[in-house]
């Protein structure tokens, strides 16, 4: 992981999976499992990785004890170490790309409603800590702030699309406080809903 070798981290699992499953029991094989996670976190730690990944480490082992075979074992312990490690090796391919695919999908027929970053990390079976390190990695944004500004942009093309009252617009996209989303939609565009609905332009 240090040297960005993904070949030889890709060996490495292989290697553990044999092991774990050759483990004379259950204890033995989360053991081996966690410590294995545990060298992968510090190794992105070390190389400037979001201190927020001590967490995964928490979680992982939460998991491990609920698990009940060493296949299990294995397969929960390869899952979140290539999560872990996917950024070092300058990729969001696997696990990874899938994860965040499946928050950006959930969350573009969901926007309206009431989500957070805590929700959405849990139907993907993910840490809240972990789920926000993955999505500003792929988005470049914090959940919260992507999600606004999916809101915004849904906002603007009704306004201009449809000429739906402001009002109606803002609880369409998930804002309770009308003045709230004015206040935002116009930080947004440079240009207040309702200008825009009557025929105003964005800059």
């Amino acid at each position: 992981v240090r040297m960005g070798d993904r070949v030889r981290f890709d060996r490495a699992l292989d290697q553990l999976a044999v092991s774990l499953k050759a483990a004379s029991d259950l204890d033995e094989a989360r053991g081996q499992a966690l410590t294995f996670l545990s060298m992968v976190t510090a190794a992105m730690l070390e190389s400037g990785g979001d201190r927020s990944l001590h967490r995964e480490t928490l979680e992982a082992a939460r998991e491990l004890d609920t698990l009940q075979s060493s296949l299990d074992v294995a397969e929960a312990v390869r899952r979140r170490s290539e999560i872990v490690a996917a950024p070092r090796f300058g990729e969001f391919g696997g696990p990874s790309a899938h994860l965040v695919d499946r928050a950006l999908n959930l969350v573009d027929r969901n926007f309206a409603k009431d989500l957070t970053d805590a929700s959405v990390a849990q139907q993907l079976g993910l840490s809240t800590s972990h789920f926000r390190f993955l999505f500003k990695q792929a988005t470049g944004q914090p959940f919260h702030k992507y999600l606004v500004s999916l809101r915004l942009e849904k906002a603007r093309r009704m306004l201009v699309e449809q000429g739906l009252p402001v009002g109606t617009v803002a609880k369409a996209v998930g804002f309770s406080a009308l003045s709230h989303f004015s206040r935002a939609f116009a930080q947004r565009f440079s240009v207040s809903p309702t200008s825009l609905r009557r025929g105003g332009e964005t800059s």
